[in-house]
């Protein structure tokens, strides 16, 4: 396993060898939307060399201070199919049951079909590795970026 990025938000590391991008978010809260576009798009950034049709993604959220105020999800939304887009499967680890139910809410239908939420990082990568589920999209992965 090999970081690829790193920084006061969000610590992404790949194993290739299970072909799974690891975005972990950590503890420190977002001081306002503007922070979040800004680590949203330097996470976007550094991880664009990814070819994201052959890999699988663990978000793991379960650090992340809980947040679902109109003008965090507003954000979020904005960036939705371009942080999840394009990979072949999508597991999202939240703490608890009402943070998985917050995610399925969020889901657009572009990357709804791969992505199942879990509050247990076994059953994530359970459903990450079974053979069978989950296809390849098509392109390379993100939406394309707007202004």
């Amino acid at each position: 396993m090999r970081e690829i990025y790193q920084s006061a938000h969000l610590v992404v590391t790949l194993d290739e060898e299970h072909k799974i991008v690891r975005r972990q978010r950590t503890r420190a809260g977002y001081e306002s939307t503007y922070e979040i576009q800004v680590a949203y798009q330097a996470l976007l950034d550094a991880c664009e060399h990814l070819h994201r049709p052959e890999y699988m993604l663990l978000a793991d959220l379960r650090l992340a201070p809980p947040r679902n105020d109109p003008a965090f999800e507003q954000v979020v939304s904005r960036y939705y199919d371009r942080l999840y887009g394009g990979f072949r499967k999508i597991a999202i680890l939240v703490q608890t049951e009402a943070g998985r139910l917050q995610m399925m809410r969020l889901a657009t239908p572009s990357v709804a079909g791969r992505m199942r939420a879990f509050t247990s990082e076994s059953a994530a990568l359970e459903y990450l590795l079974r053979p069978g589920s989950g296809q390849p999209p098509g392109g390379r992965g993100p939406a394309p970026r707007s202004s």
